[in-house]
């Protein structure tokens, strides 16, 4: 008898114990979902108490029960899910009927959930269409502040044919962080959507999104030779993984799309590349006879990683192919040499309006010097080429003519400016 008492007094002090808990919990912000219900149930809360802190989440209105904070309070009324919290709530004590009405309860809040994100979702497909920076931003404010619970909403939409609303879908959810499998496999699939904004967000997502073995199912996608491969090569480059540096380099070199070279090239320059092999395939790109945007791509990736041959190539391919010339000629910023200066000095006086722009705003990054004029920059240099860290004549090493192989890479890089 006294056992049994004594025991009856464990119970209800560990039920007063968790009630509090459960308040200052629920007063923290924390939400209420079943998991912390079942939680409740199996410690003993009382009806009284339960009904009371679910009350707390909403306020009644002439229209019925409405949110107060909706965004903290969601059930999950399947079938499997209410067999958990009637057995919870037996073990509990609870009755037959409280445990039929907090079932009644729990299938009414997940039903109004269910019509509250669902709304949610379709004014943010809205908003992502019409690309509003502000509305945008807000948005994605309120989703994130939904959390995990409104990610399968978003998944039911994803599909849409507007390419803005998939891409807006996607930053939502690389944004809201839910790892699940089914939002992991469904950024995965999409890194090979056809529209190529939304490509970017898959890579972005994906890497936002990694696990343990992300990077080498990535890498395995790359031998895949009858898709396109930018979005992969984009994901791997977000998320830095050295290993997948060789693979990189072999989509680089032998892949036929022109997208997925262009972002193979980015993810190595994103990874600093440090094999040879990856710095040969990237300054034979920077030489690439049909494609300025893959030129543009290598010279920016030689740039990050700091390749001190790539001056050289720069020139070289400025010299050779009049398309993309003002954008290639912006990444000899990257390196504090006297060949980038005298190059640019001479493209300061060319002809062309957007070469001479180009030529001027570079050497104002490269040196932090705001001069007007190929007079000023030339008085300029005459005094700055003697001091120590910017003599260096040139990058040390012959640029190869077309069809010639690429002469293997000194030491160590030179200084970069980025």
């Amino acid at each position: 008898m006294r056992l049994s008492v004594r025991l009856g007094g464990i119970f209800a002090l560990a039920a007063v114990a968790f009630s509090a808990q459960f308040n200052s919990r629920a007063m923290a912000g924390e939400p209420l979902d079943n998991s912390t219900l079942i939680h409740a149930l199996e410690s003993g809360i009382s009806t009284d108490v339960l009904s009371a802190k679910i009350d707390s989440y909403f306020v009644k209105g002439t229209a019925g029960e409405s949110e107060k904070s909706a965004q903290l309070c969601h059930f999950d009324a399947s079938i499997d899910a209410l067999v958990k919290v009637k057995e919870a709530a037996e073990k509990g004590g609870w009755t037959k009927d409280d445990i039929a009405k907090l079932q009644k309860r729990m299938i009414v809040i997940a039903d109004g959930d269910k019509k509250r994100l669902t709304g949610l979702v379709s004014v943010a497909m809205n908003t992502f269409e019409n690309m509003d920076p502000n509305d945008y931003e807000s948005m994605m404010r309120q989703l994130k502040k939904e959390g995990k619970v409104v990610a399968p909403y978003i998944l039911e939409q994803i599909e849409q044919e507007s390419d803005r609303k998939r891409a807006g879908m996607l930053d939502a959810l690389g944004q809201i962080g839910d790892k699940s499998d089914a939002v992991v496999k469904q950024a995965i699939f999409m890194l090979t959507d056809r529209a190529k904004p939304v490509r970017l967000e898959a890579a972005k997502c994906v890497a936002k999104l990694f696990g343990p073995n992300t990077c080498d199912d990535l890498i395995a996608r790359l031998s895949a030779r009858d898709e396109k491969l930018d979005g992969v090569c984009m994901a791997l480059g977000y998320l830095c993984d050295p290993k997948a540096e060789e693979a990189l380099t072999h989509t680089l070199r032998y892949a036929f799309d022109s997208d997925t070279r262009v972002c193979a090239a980015f993810a190595l320059g994103q990874l600093r590349a440090k094999s040879q092999g990856a710095r040969e395939e990237l300054l034979s790109a920077v030489l690439d006879e049909h494609d300025e945007k893959l030129r543009d791509s290598a010279a920016n990736a030689l740039g990050l990683i700091g390749e001190r041959r790539t001056p050289g190539y720069i020139k070289r391919a400025f010299e050779r192919y009049r398309p993309g010339r003002e954008d290639i000629l912006k990444h000899l910023a990257s390196f504090k040499c006297a060949e980038s200066v005298e190059f640019l000095l001479q493209q300061v006086e060319n002809d062309a309006p957007k070469i001479k722009r180009s030529a001027q705003d570079t050497l104002q990054i490269l040196t932090g010097e705001n001069l007007a004029g190929a007079d000023e920059w030339k008085s300029w240099w005459e005094v700055t080429k003697f001091r120590p860290d910017w003599i260096q004549v040139d990058s040390g090493s012959k640029v190869p003519e077309p069809g010639s192989a690429v002469k293997p890479a000194e030491s160590d890089p030179i200084t970069t400016t980025r």
